[in-house]
């Protein structure tokens, strides 16, 4: 031990460059696991707000929501409260704004319905409620999105908050 203190204090400057690294590669590790912990959650807030205890996908989905698909029949009341989702990546355009979302088809009565913090909620067919980032980016209640690969317009009726999926809009 008195070696090693002797040997630090003849070569501080040696000693002082390896303790410099050990503290940058710690900040760097440090900094790298709050981006991974940031994406993990910007890329299942949709999922989360759910508060669902199961999530049923098929066999070969690879544990991925958009890659599996199953029919009600295979699942009829194995829960007490259970719902449908149908869900499409697209590109969302107001006219003037064009953003990546996803649309989430739901039943109008299931839990899965996201709390409103603008607006009122969708009640009639073609209407949808969109995550308050798509607010921030331009688009506003009562705007008609036209979505890409397809003929449907939708009316914006209200907004909710953190509903991100795979880092887009919901």
């Amino acid at each position: 031990m008195f070696l090693a203190w002797n040997e630090m204090i003849r070569n501080k400057l040696k000693f002082s460059l390896i303790i410099g690294v050990l503290v940058m590669i710690s900040y760097l590790l440090f900094l790298l696991s709050g981006l991974a912990s940031g994406l993990m959650d910007l890329n299942r807030e949709a999922v989360d707000q759910w508060e669902a205890d199961a999530i049923i996908l098929n066999d070969e989905a690879n544990q991925t929501v958009q890659q599996s698909m199953i029919t009600e029949e295979g699942v009829d009341n194995l829960f007490e409260e259970q719902s449908t989702l149908k869900q499409h990546s697209i590109i969302a355009s107001n006219g003037n704004i064009e953003e990546n979302a996803f649309v989430f088809g739901i039943e109008e009565d299931s839990f899965l319905l996201p709390k409103l913090v603008e607006g009122k909620k969708a009640a009639e067919e073609n209407e949808v409620v969109g995550d308050y980032s798509l607010k921030e980016t331009g688009f506003e209640v009562g705007d008609e999105l036209k979505l890409s690969n397809s003929d449907e317009v939708l009316t914006l009726t209200g907004f909710t908050e953190s509903a991100k999926y795979s880092a887009s809009s919901v």
